[in-house]
């Protein structure tokens, strides 16, 4: 109602309530400021609360550091306040009675403080209290049992970012909440009925280590709809009638509550593939260093076995897991923390991943050897046996420190590379962003992926320079069945690593391009694709081997490259490209063509041009020769022949030898001697003359 302002504060209530009476004898504290009833004493460096009207309806103290003793004792007597500030007063202890004057209160902001405890009860007083701000109380480490007894009226209970350890049973007994947020503190403990008898909508306690699992800590909580939780175990233990989507996080990729692995496929391919990968590569390790011990002095034997020695590492992990999952089997979810956590859960993570590097590596290492096999097939081996134990060590040292790098670097990977699922593995197929997620992607998709490009490009290159030096076969079928046979083994080599790689390098890059991966299709790829290769390989370069009874080698063979070189030289020897400089019988009896010892008894001179254009040509010759891979036995003064007409050396030559197949590259440097001897003689002749 309105009223004239000569009828405010004249000693007769005007009002229905009298409020026009009501400030009349209300004195504003030293160094306030008022309006109404309404006090502001923020930052005001009070150290004591005497002087505040007990008629005060709004009261702001924050911010005032000297008052740190405030809720000490229940100082505050103000039976009709309303709304009370104390945030940022650095109070660290509050009795059980503190409130017990503030009986109308419907506003609390105790936020911003060091309290470390809430006693038990400490709240029963402030049955009208609608509004409590509690949060930015970092040190909070306890909440005593009912401590928020009679909070009839809030809606919304903030305990974020404190130090809480524990929450005891009935610790929210009576209050009906939409949002109780207990995430980011240092929980490791929450007792049965911890939220008996409380309704909230929704319930967040993410960002703790909680290390227990107890069935009954939703027991007795009503109204639940949304549930926010560090791991999805306790999903598991949910009351029923929360969908699982609305229980944070979803359960993993790999695992349910059950078991560690919950498809019943993939629990037999675990075993399958595990057991392929360790039996075969067990077999491949005894035939290399047993019966094949001959093929260890060459590169490509060391390499294909190490390739075995690093598959083997790949079945050991995949048993391992195969073994949790049957240890753990219909309760894994109240082992999940101590697995992830354990050893056993690093230690096959590291052996997987050493599996996996060090057979890129070594693949890459066989491919580059077989490729200098084919392409430089006259020149010195050019991985020797020492070279090639180098680079194996070098490729199990690198592929180690990739490995453990995560395990011993704990501060950014923070212990959490290889525990973030159930199987041990950290594939980035994901959308999150765990720590060491950079690292993963660099790893396990940037790096293999180039490597997997690498290796078909030389599988390819291998395969061009053996179809180009097939151009010369005995016949089209000879050399259309081994090329056939050829691209059989290599497409074996490139399809089973792009079966393992790409899909993943692929899935890699649409994870981080921020699109959904269905959880089966990472089971998958991390449980059958990746091993998959370690299950082959034996099959690839061993077991083929031991059928045929010879040592197989993919993409070519040692002994293939000597037979390939003799069918080149008698095919040239066929087509006789060269053939109009090798002497016929009609050259031997006719005056045409003379020997170098002929021209020697006649005494006949050889002009410097003469000798030069002599010399072109027969070199001309052997290198035709040499690239058709053959060679001359004999180089000497007999056997070359040089045309000669009225008593005048020409020059154009000729040899009587027939040229035959020669594979050693000594072959063709004792041609080349040879040659230097004959040359050396007919430079006589040319200096007779001058």
């Amino acid at each position: 109602m309105c009223i004239p302002l000569d009828q405010v504060c004249d000693g007769y209530r005007h009002c229905l309530h009298g409020d026009d009476e009501l400030v009349c004898d209300f004195e504003c504290p030293y160094g306030c400021f008022c309006n109404g009833l309404a006090a502001n004493c923020r930052a005001r460096n009070m150290s004591h609360v005497y002087d505040i009207p007990k008629t005060t309806r709004e009261l702001d103290l924050s911010l005032n550091k000297r008052l740190d003793s405030v809720l000490q004792m229940p100082v505050l007597d103000l039976i009709v306040l309303s709304i009370l500030n104390l945030s940022g007063c650095d109070i660290d202890v509050i009795t059980r009675n503190a409130f017990n004057r503030l009986r109308n209160l419907q506003l609390l902001d105790i936020s911003n403080n060091l309290i470390r405890t809430l006693p038990n009860r400490v709240f029963s007083s402030l049955k009208q209290l609608k509004t409590l701000h509690i949060h930015g109380n970092y040190y909070m480490s306890k909440i005593d049992p009912k401590a928020f007894q009679n909070l009839f009226l809030i809606r919304d209970l903030n305990l974020a970012n404190s130090l809480l350890r524990k929450i005891s049973a009935n610790t929210f007994a009576g209050l009906k909440l939409k949002s109780l947020d207990l995430s980011n503190n240092k929980l490791e403990d929450i007792e049965p009925f911890a939220f008996n008898e409380l309704s909230a909508n929704i319930i967040n306690f993410e960002g703790n280590t909680i290390k227990s699992l107890n069935k009954d800590i939703f027991t007795g909580v009503i109204d639940l709809q949304l549930l926010r939780t560090p791991s999805f175990k306790f999903c598991c233990i949910r009351p029923n009638y929360v969908d699982e989507h609305n229980c944070i996080p979803t359960r993993d990729e790999f695992s349910s509550c059950e078991d560690l692995m919950r498809h019943s496929v993939l629990q037999f391919l675990l075993w399958l593939v595990g057991m392929l990968a360790l039996l075969g590569n067990c077999l491949s390790l005894i035939y290399r260093l047993k019966v094949d011990r001959k093929r260890l002095q060459l590169g490509f034997g060391i390499f294909v076995t190490n390739l075995a020695a690093a598959d083997l590492l790949m079945g050991v992990y995949l048993l391992i897991i195969a073994i949790a999952d049957a240890v753990f089997r219909k309760r894994y979810i109240y082992e999940d923390e101590k697995w992830r956590g354990s050893f056993l859960c690093n230690l096959a993570g590291v052996l997987s991943t050493i599996s996996s590097e060090c057979s890129v590596f070594l693949l890459c290492l066989i491919t580059l050897d077989r490729l200098l096999v084919i392409k430089f097939p006259f020149r010195p081996k050019y991985f020797t046996k020492k070279k090639s134990i180098i680079c194996v060590l070098l490729a199990w040292v690198t592929s180690s420190f990739i490995a453990v790098l995560p395990v011993v670097y704990e501060s950014y990977f923070q212990n959490k590379f290889y525990s973030r699922s159930g199987v041990c593995i950290a594939l980035p197929l994901t959308r999150d962003r765990p720590p060491g997620w950079v690292y993963s992607i660099l790893v396990f998709v940037l790096f293999n992926f180039i490597t997997f490009l690498l290796v078909a490009v030389g599988q390819w290159t291998i395969f061009y320079e053996m179809q180009k030096s097939r151009g010369m076969a005995t016949t089209a079928k000879s050399s259309r069945v081994k090329d056939l046979k050829v691209a059989r083994n290599l497409l074996l080599v490139v399809a089973t690593d792009f079966m393992c790689w790409f899909p993943i390098g692929v899935m890699g890059v649409t994870a981080l391009s921020g699109h959904v991966i269905s959880g089966d299709v990472y089971a998958w790829a991390a449980v059958f694709i990746l091993p998959v290769n370690s299950a082959l390989n034996p099959i690839l370069y061993t077991l083929t081997a031991i059928i045929g009874g010879k040592a197989f080698q993919p993409s070519t063979n040692e002994h293939l490259r000597v037979k390939e070189i003799k069918e080149i030289g008698e095919g040239a020897l066929e087509l006789h490209a060269f053939s109009r400089r090798l002497a016929h019988k009609e050259d031997f009896s006719s005056s045409k063509y003379w020997s170098v010892n002929k021209i020697l008894v006649e005494e006949i001179d050889i002009p410097p041009v003469v000798l030069l254009r002599s010399t072109a040509q027969l070199a001309g010759l052997l290198k035709v020769l040499h690239d058709n891979c053959l060679g001359i036995q004999s180089l000497d003064n007999k056997s070359v022949l040089i045309s000669v007409r009225n008593g005048k050396v020409l020059g154009d030559v000729k040899i009587r030898e027939e040229p035959y197949v020669c594979v050693p590259p000594k072959d063709k440097s004792d041609d080349i001697y040879r040659f230097g001897v004959w040359l050396r003689n007919i430079s006589l002749l040319s200096k007779r003359h001058l």
